[in-house]
C-alpha cells in the first residue's frame, strides 16, 4: 500500500507585483484510506482584485470537499460537491462589483482529489492537471483557451498556436458577469504506487512546452528528487523562473510513495 505525500509551491514570478494565484495541497486519513486534495486557481490579470477571486474559489472547494473526503464519501457524491463548489465560486466572483466587464475579477481553477488507488477532479480554464508515471507525463485536462481551441479544430498546429499573441486568451473562467454556467469538466484516473498527480497554473506549464522546453522534463525533475516532493516542486518553479517567469507560478502535487 502506498502512502500519500503532498506539497504546494507558489511564486509571484518576475513581472508581476501581485500574486493572483491561490491554491493548496491537503492530505488526511479517511474512511477509504489516506486521501488528498489539490487546488490551483489562477486569478485573471485583467481583474483589479482577481487574487481575491482565486482565494475565494480555493476556500470554497477546500471547505466543501474536505469533510466528504475525510469521511470516505462515495466518489459520485464528492464529484457533485466539487461541481457545486465551483458553481458557488463562480456566482460569488460574478457578484463582485466592477465598472467595466473587461476589468471584472475572474479566475480559472483545477482541483484533483483521491486516494492511493484513484484520483478524480474538475477544471475551468487553462490551469492543468497531470499524471506523472515514471518517465511519462499525461495531461488530464484540456485547456479552455484560444490556442487549444484552434488546435482542436485543426486550424493551427500546437507550436504555431502557442506562438500566437492570443494563445493564452481563456474561453471559460469563473466570474463572467452574465452569470452563465462556467462549463466545468471532469477527469478521473486509476493510480499506481509511484504516481504523481500534479495541478498547476499556466505560469508553470507554459515553460515545459516549445519553445521553452518539453513536458517530459517535468518527470525528469520530479524523479531526480524522489526523497522530498516539496523540493521537487520548487525545482519545477525555479526552472520556470529561469526560462522567463512571466506570470505567477503555482503547483500542487500528491505523490503515492511506495511503501
Amino acid at each position: 500500500m502506498a502512502r500519500i505525500e503532498t506539497a504546494y509551491v507558489t511564486d509571484i514570478g518576475r513581472r508581476h507585483h501581485v500574486n493572483q494565484d491561490a491554491g493548496g495541497a491537503w492530505q488526511w486519513p479517511s474512511g477509504r484510506g489516506d486521501g488528498f486534495l489539490l487546488v490551483v486557481a489562477d486569478g485573471v490579470s485583467a481583474g483589479r482584485h482577481s487574487e481575491e477571486a482565486s482565494r475565494e474559489a480555493t476556500r470554497l472547494v477546500q471547505e466543501r470537499l474536505a469533510p466528504l473526503l475525510e469521511s470516505g464519501a462515495p466518489g459520485g457524491e464528492i464529484a457533485d460537491a466539487l461541481d457545486d463548489a465551483i458553481r458557488a465560486a463562480h456566482q460569488e466572483i460574478a457578484s463582485r462589483p466592477h465598472t467595466r466587464v473587461d476589468q471584472a475579477d475572474a479566475s480559472t481553477i483545477v482541483a484533483a482529489y483521491g486516494t492511493a488507488n484513484w484520483c478524480a477532479g474538475a477544471w475551468v480554464g487553462d490551469s492543468r492537471a497531470y499524471l506523472v508515471r515514471g518517465d511519462t507525463v499525461s495531461q488530464l485536462t484540456e485547456d479552455h483557451s484560444w490556442a487549444a481551441e484552434v488546435v482542436r479544430r485543426g486550424l493551427m498546429d500546437a507550436e504555431g498556436a502557442a506562438a500566437d499573441p492570443r494563445a493564452h486568451v481563456i474561453l471559460r473562467w469563473l466570474g463572467p458577469a452574465n452569470g452563465e454556467d462556467p462549463g466545468t469538466e471532469r477527469f478521473g484516473e486509476r493510480l499506481e504506487p509511484g504516481d504523481i498527480v500534479l495541478c498547476c497554473s499556466d505560469g508553470l506549464s507554459m515553460y515545459f512546452y516549445p519553445p521553452y522546453g518539453d513536458p517530459e522534463e517535468m518527470a525528469q525533475i520530479l524523479n531526480a528528487r524522489q526523497t522530498e516532493l516539496q523540493a521537487a516542486l520548487q525545482a519545477l518553479v525555479d526552472t520556470a523562473l529561469r526560462r522567463g517567469g512571466a506570470d505567477n507560478i503555482t503547483v500542487a502535487a500528491a505523490r503515492l510513495v511506495r511503501s
